[in-house]
């Protein structure tokens, strides 16, 4: 009984009390939070009106800023969201505005891989998670390697190389690196609108639109143009593609970087 010590892989503590099922990164060794975590836990209770549910867990983070702060969420693993017991505002939480509630629980989900990234030692392996990550990956593999537009958030060389290693390690997967794999999953659904009516699907969904209105057309802006070779009018494309939908790609943003570098350095050769 009581709190057990675990260590993140990368380091961090954490400490869980499995019969009262609460986690914290606040050392319960310490009297003043240790009383603070029992007062916390027991008004909790009181407002459920009896145990918690079995499915969820308590996470209690404590703060000294002066008066003792005590901040909470439950979790909730057979719905894999995260919840409050009372009313709450998701913009003050980082998580909103939301269109509808199917982009609410998106986020909720997102948020609760967030959480088992963080506190991964306590409970075994999700294996379902563990199926559906992999049907993912393969999905997002040849998504990207058949549509230039996917919204995938890794290249077809990643979704490879993800799926090696849980396909190479499948015994001993890590908890904490198959939930931040989720949770990024889960939040470029968010994102895109993922099981919405009006679902993104398409990184360049709306550009022509958006560069049609942009594009002005006038005697003096055709002459820059033509005195920069039309590089201009390339150039603001490629970074309205990439930054199209407020959205921007790590692998598309490195292409465009690379191919910059290269245009700078031949520019610097042809100048000396």
């Amino acid at each position: 009984p009581g709190f057990k010590q675990f260590v993140h892989p990368e380091g961090d503590l954490y400490y869980n009390d499995a019969s009262r099922r609460i986690i914290t990164a606040s050392d319960p060794a310490l009297s003043t939070w240790s009383q603070a975590i029992d007062t916390a836990y027991r008004q909790i209770i009181r407002q459920i009106g009896g145990t918690l549910p079995l499915s969820s867990e308590l996470w209690l983070s404590l703060q000294q800023t002066g008066s003792l702060e005590v901040a909470y969420y439950l979790v909730d693993h057979d719905k894999r969201v995260i919840y409050w017991l009372e009313e709450a505002d998701a913009r003050n939480l980082g998580l909103g505005p939301f269109e509808s509630d199917v982009d609410l629980r998106t986020a909720l989900t997102s948020e609760y891989w967030v959480h088992v990234d963080y506190c991964p030692g306590h409970k075994d392996l999700d294996v379902k998670a563990e199926e559906e990550l992999m049907a993912a990956l393969r999905h997002g593999c040849i998504d990207d390697m058949t549509a230039p537009g996917s919204t995938f958030p890794w290249s077809a060389e990643e979704c490879r190389q993800f799926l090696s290693i849980l396909e190479g390690f499948r015994c001993i997967s890590s908890g904490e690196s198959l939930a931040e794999r989720m949770s990024c999953i889960a939040r470029v659904r968010q994102i895109h609108g993922y099981g919405t009516q009006n679902a993104r699907l398409d990184r360049f969904q709306g550009l022509e639109d958006y560069l049609n209105h942009q594009i002005v057309s006038s005697l003096l802006l055709a002459l820059g143009e033509a005195f920069a070779l039309g590089h201009s009018r390339h150039l603001f494309k490629r970074m309205t593609e990439l930054w199209n939908g407020r959205v921007v790609y790590q692998r598309h943003w490195k292409s465009f970087l690379d191919d910059m570098r290269r245009e700078w350095m031949q520019m610097t050769y042809f100048v000396s």
